[in-house]
């Protein structure tokens, strides 16, 4: 763990390259327990997993990856895509963002912007910002899933060879309606082996007591 002067921000060194932190992440504790968890999710044993060694970014792709927060997702495919797309709506990690891929100006396009399936101040959707085919899109926004594909149908229906990893723990049923969108845009979908417990609903505000996927692959 690594303290910038500069910015005034923590950063640590994930995959030999600087990825900081958020200001909130102010203490040395609250960057390695973050960070922690960040790794903990994407070990390859992890229903949390986006990638795998069947399932991955291949070179010069174009990526979308949406609900970037610390970007360790962006960060571990950087040096082989053609152009990220990095979307968050967090003020505080975009700052955080800047400083981690100040090294990818050229490679990146940074939008501080909720996604959804309408657009209205702040809020937009893939089918608005993104007017190119795309190879991969990431997606973990917090149970706002759902929304975001039915905002992406067009983008999805003309990139012709894109995959997605889509998170469906955040609310109950968000796999079977993820599921159910993607296929019947031409996607094949296969859950991450093994279950995520998150008791919380984060729109219906209760207390779950079912264990579901982590993240849904497809591919057209």
């Amino acid at each position: 763990i690594n303290y910038d002067d500069n910015c005034g921000l923590f950063y640590v060194m994930h995959n030999d390259k600087k990825m900081y932190m958020a200001k909130k992440f102010n203490t040395e504790e609250k960057v390695s327990r973050y960070y922690r968890e960040v790794c903990m999710e994407q070990d390859k044993d992890s229903p949390h997993a986006y990638l795998s060694s069947e399932f991955n970014v291949g070179d010069n792709d174009v990526v979308v990856d949406v609900g970037v927060a610390e970007g360790n997702f962006a960060l571990s495919v950087i040096d082989r895509v053609s152009r990220i797309y990095l979307i968050e709506s967090d003020q505080e990690w975009i700052e955080a963002l800047t400083y981690t891929f100040s090294e990818y100006k050229d490679k990146i396009i940074i939008l501080n912007k909720f996604i959804s399936d309408y657009a209205y101040f702040n809020t937009e959707t893939l089918d608005d910002l993104i007017d190119e085919e795309v190879d991969f899109i990431k997606m973990d926004i917090e149970g706002a899933e759902v929304e975001a594909i039915k905002g992406a149908q067009k983008l999805l229906e003309r990139s012709s060879k894109v995959k997605c990893a889509v998170c469906t723990y955040h609310r109950e049923n968000d796999e079977e309606c993820i599921r159910g969108l993607v296929t019947s845009l031409g996607l094949k979908c296969k859950a991450v082996a093994g279950y995520m417990y998150y008791p919380i609903d984060v729109k219906q505000l209760y207390v779950s007591p079912t264990l579901s996927k982590g993240v849904v692959r497809c591919e057209k």
